[in-house]
């Protein structure tokens, strides 16, 4: 007896292969946005009822944004986050590239690889280089 084995399309495989539609994308965004709030809420130890106080809505309201079938402004996911101690950040970035977020607090990093502004003070003296000679009769200390 011979067995053949042929592979054939899976069409899940498929499915996975192709960029996601926009609205495949913003339904995953909106996912992911209301596991992260609830990760926050749940390390925070605040409950829907106290989340909802927080940002002046009903609590209904929280269980819809926490299921993720909510469409969320960007007003709303600031509050959320603002609400649980926390703080949005977005970033577009060219097609095909990837972000990977990597959170720290200035106490654990080195000053010297902190980005810094520092002002320059101009000074008040202008220096004039008109009167420059080239050839020095005094002796060198």
């Amino acid at each position: 007896m011979k067995i053949e084995i042929s592979k054939a399309q899976n069409p899940v495989a498929c499915l996975f292969a192709q960029a996601p539609s926009e609205v495949a994308e913003a339904e995953a965004l909106k996912v992911a946005f209301a596991d992260e709030l609830a990760a926050f809420m749940k390390q925070n130890g605040v409950s829907k009822a106290e989340l909802a106080r927080r940002m002046g809505i009903q609590p209904s309201r929280v269980t819809s944004m926490l299921s993720g079938t909510s469409n969320f402004t960007i007003d709303t996911m600031v509050r959320a986050a603002r609400a649980v101690g926390a703080c949005l950040h977005q970033k577009l970035l060219p097609a095909g590239k990837k972000v990977r977020w990597q959170a720290w607090h200035e106490s654990e990093v080195h000053p010297t690889f902190l980005a810094t502004t520092r002002v320059a003070i101009q000074a008040r003296t202008t220096f004039d280089l008109s009167e420059l000679s080239y050839e020095d009769d005094r002796t060198a200390a």
